[in-house]
């Protein structure tokens, strides 16, 4: 599909970029792709674009980037769970909780408590 080779273009054209507002639109471009791999049941590239983002902006703190980073923590955990890694999936959820719940912006803070639930699905089994 165009669009998912395009979001991957952005991304590796512009990965090394130092402007928060292009980091920014790196990090939307790559949750843009694995949403779009994830309608196409592509879920194992869905979840690697997902694991790229961690593992690019993971510990980036500028605002622009935190809602993907909590939407990939969330869509990573939910991942994890429904491929039976409860563990893993809880751990997940307990860091996007601790890190998000507290955000000025609300759609980071609805990821927060999207994980909030999941951890009580995930825990009552």
């Amino acid at each position: 599909m165009e669009a998912i080779d395009a979001y991957g273009e952005l991304a590796r054209r512009f990965e090394a970029a130092p402007e928060k507002e292009v980091r920014a639109l790196v990090a939307r471009a790559l949750m843009k792709k694995g949403m779009t791999l994830g309608a196409l049941d592509r879920d194992d590239e869905a979840a690697e674009t997902y694991e790229d983002i961690l593992r690019r902006f993971g510990d980036d703190t500028a605002p622009a980037v935190s809602e993907p980073v909590a939407l990939a923590l969330f869509r990573t955990g939910t991942g994890l769970d429904m491929r039976g890694s409860k563990s893993e999936a809880i751990a997940l959820y307990r860091t996007l909780i601790a890190r998000f719940s507290d955000h000025t912006e609300q759609a980071v803070r609805l990821q927060a408590a999207r994980g909030a639930f999941h951890l009580g699905l995930t825990l009552q089994g």
